[in-house]
């Protein structure tokens, strides 16, 4: 036991306390958290563009011109001012009807919503030249849009703004001819400076004024119409805990939280697989396996490896861990983790992924003597690690179905599937299958470290040809 515990030590030494793995696990997250902190502060990655400026030519055949009007008051800076006042006087509104806990968080983005929604000193500089449409030339006014004389033409008629009947729809979609407008169509031609979001705000402008003249025609006040949808309805969700009620977290959030434990598994898991598997290459190539075998035993060094680089995924899982815990709390999301019983079960589930995929790490590293070599081991590696991607929304949509309770027990997937489950917490897993997947997955765990064992009892001091799959199972029953 003494031996096994000095191998694991030494393992864990050799790859947990070196610079490489410090860099990589401590000061790369802390770096990439300062970058978004710094990057967030100092707005660096802001990308302003220049303000829309220019003329926009209008042909507009309403009755009394009325669009040009509207438009050329929207695109004016006393228009932007109120349109931006009335989004800003929508955002409050909305604020002050969340409850209490939420209003302190979300009155924080007050400021950035001023900055993205200001409008009034933004530069933009847009005239609306009205043109007669008795006189209109369409082919030549498209012919200035193409030289830059306008940043575009804007072509609407009575039907534009006219308001649509039931026989509309019966006589099938209205007409593509850019010059015959039907139901409910105008047209802009757009120069090709122009830039694609400043088109959006053209079409924008346009569709408000067209919607306003269909609603005073219809004797309806766009005022209302333009309250009613700045405060469309607000479901306040209330997270019901032990502890009280807490404002509910985002719904898209708590679907991917699975897929969020599963990534996190892997990754530690992977990363004490691949030292495993890298570390027992270089100590076989080396030579320094012989001398390590001169005081161990092959089954304590394979032992005291796993339980090694166990401890270095453990580190990994604790660090990144911890950062997540902050967040969650930072973005009042720590409702939603899971409980301190099924952090439990996940660390039993880690310890049972990483001991299934760690044997088989450590098998091919025996078994061969370069990294090319192992690519051809590879194939139930990669199977054990492919399966749970396929089942990921199978299993993230239907925690409880029947998908995701066979691979429960199928030892290979066991500890991912039971991890994604855990972690939804809309869908409580029976303690009889937690107990049942606990000893069918560790039932598989003894199978493939005594495999592993007898791969690398013959392996770790075999060198030239690499096996086969067929040969690795020879050496199981040899040894």
């Amino acid at each position: 036991m003494w031996k096994i515990y000095a191998a694991a030590v030494r393992e864990y030494k050799v790859t947990a306390l070196t610079p490489a793995f410090f860099i990589g696990a401590v000061i790369v997250p802390a770096v990439i958290w300062g970058l978004m902190f710094f990057v967030g502060a100092t707005g660096l990655l802001d990308s302003e563009k220049p303000p829309m400026q220019g003329r926009i030519a209008v042909v507009d055949s309403t009755p009394g011109q009325t669009l040009t009007a509207d438009l050329s008051d929207l695109f004016s800076p006393e228009g932007r001012a109120r349109a931006a006042e009335a989004q800003m006087q929508a955002l409050r509104d909305q604020i002050n009807r969340l409850p209490p806990e939420m209003r302190e968080q979300a009155m924080n983005a007050i400021p950035m919503a001023e900055a993205m929604i200001g409008a009034d000193d933004d530069g933009t500089d847009v005239d609306i030249v009205p043109i007669d449409p008795n006189e209109a030339d369409l082919e030549a006014l498209r012919e200035q849009v193409r030289a830059g004389d306008y940043l575009a033409l804007v072509v609407v008629s009575e039907e534009s703004v006219r308001i649509p009947v039931p026989t509309d729809a019966e006589a099938g979609p209205a007409t593509r001819d850019p010059n015959n407008l039907g139901p409910s169509q105008y047209r802009i031609d757009r120069a090709p400076s122009l830039d694609p979001d400043y088109l959006g705000d053209i079409q924008r402008a346009v569709h408000r004024v067209i919607q306003n003249t269909r609603y005073e025609q219809a004797g309806i006040d766009p005022a209302t119409v333009l309250l009613i949808a700045e405060n469309s309805p607000q479901a306040i969700t209330t997270l019901v805990t032990e502890d009280g009620d807490k404002a509910g977290p985002d719904a898209d959030l708590v679907r991917f939280l699975p897929f969020i434990f599963m990534m996190l598994i892997y990754a530690s898991v992977l990363t004490g697989g691949n030292y495993l598997l890298m570390g027992t290459l270089e100590e076989k190539g080396s030579r320094v396996m012989e001398v390590l075998l001169s005081a161990v035993s092959p089954t304590q060094l394979l032992i005291g490896k796993l339980i090694g680089q166990g401890l270095v995924g453990l580190t990994i899982v604790g660090i990144y861990g911890a950062v997540g815990i902050a967040a969650a709390d930072r973005f009042n999301y720590l409702a939603v983790l899971p409980s301190g019983v099924q952090i439990v079960w996940m660390a039993l589930y880690f310890f049972m992924a990483y001991f299934f995929l760690g044997a088989m790490m450590v098998a091919v590293g025996a078994a061969v003597t370069e990294l090319r070599e192992a690519q051809a081991l590879y194939a139930p590696i990669t199977f054990s690690l492919i399966i749970p991607f396929v089942l990921m929304f199978s299993i993230m949509d239907n925690p409880g179905g029947v998908v995701a309770r066979i691979f429960s027990f199928f030892p290979p997937t066991t500890p991912v599937v039971m991890v994604m489950r855990l972690s939804q917490p809309s869908h409580s897993v029976p303690l009889w299958e937690i107990g049942v997947s606990l000893l069918v997955g560790f039932a598989g765990v003894a199978v493939m470290v005594w495999i592993a064992a007898k791969i690398f009892r013959i392996g770790v001091l075999r060198y030239g040809k690499p096996p086969t799959l067929v040969g690795l199972l020879k050496w199981v029953r040899e040894a």
